[in-house]
């Protein structure tokens, strides 16, 4: 009898401990984050893209959706308000900027300038050479430093540290409950040779 309480006890403290680990992560997996999607994939200075944009804040103190280029602080191609689904559309021109693969982002702020949770979001452009006489604004790179922006949102931790934590607490539980195992069959080994 001793022994299954032992084994109980162990299980118990270890679902207590993965229970709220498991629930935590996969609530901050499955919040919604913001999306966007141009019309087009790529496109010369002068032309005209339009993007939709899913998921945004529709809080009356968040800023509008800013859609940059390449920098989270870069030049503001278009703005727009989310309407009230967190939806919005919204048309740039593509401006003078370092041929190559980019990143178009659309930001999002809270009045004390801290991103809104799930922005920026990301989705990969490609500016084509070629020019026109749009008296686009010549764009840059994020400064030399960091390289050229990432093309994917970032992963995650929290849910996969919380994922790795609570496999750590199930191994060990499990690692208790062998022991406690072992230790009762050479216990009971030893009663049977002591009799």
């Amino acid at each position: 009898m001793d022994e299954k309480r032992q084994r109980m006890w162990v299980l118990g403290a270890l679902a207590a401990v993965a229970a709220p680990l498991v629930v935590a992560a996969t609530a901050f997996a499955c919040a919604n984050l913001a999306t966007i999607k141009p019309s087009a994939q790529s496109g010369g200075p002068g032309a005209l893209v339009t993007v939709k944009g899913f998921n945004f804040s529709t809080r009356a103190d968040s800023s509008a959706v800013a859609i940059r280029l390449n920098s989270r602080r870069g030049a503001v191609l278009a703005e727009q308000r989310a309407d009230s689904r967190g939806r919005m559309v919204t048309q740039f021109r593509v401006p003078n900027a370092r041929v190559g693969d980019g990143v178009l982002l659309a930001t999002q702020t809270k009045p004390n300038g801290a991103p809104v949770a799930g922005t920026p979001a990301r989705h990969p452009f490609r500016v084509r050479g070629g020019s026109s006489s749009s008296g686009a604004v010549p764009v840059a790179w994020s400064s030399p430093q960091q390289g050229p922006p990432p093309a994917a949102a970032p992963i995650p931790v929290v849910p996969i540290a919380g994922a790795a934590l609570a496999l750590v607490a199930l191994s060990a539980g499990g690692f208790a409950v062998a022991r406690v195992a072992r230790r009762s069959a050479g216990m009971r080994a030893a009663r049977s040779l002591s009799s």
